[in-house]
């Protein structure tokens, strides 16, 4: 029971975890957009 549930938190974990790279990549671009502007 145990086993497949850690195995989708870990999916979970992995997805959250790259969007919130991707988020905080396109804030960067907008600030430096921003500042260019």
């Amino acid at each position: 029971m145990s086993q497949p549930m850690g195995c989708c938190l870990g999916k979970l974990d992995a997805i959250r975890v790259s969007l919130q790279c991707s988020i905080s990549k396109l804030y960067k671009n907008l600030f430096y957009v921003h500042t260019e502007l």
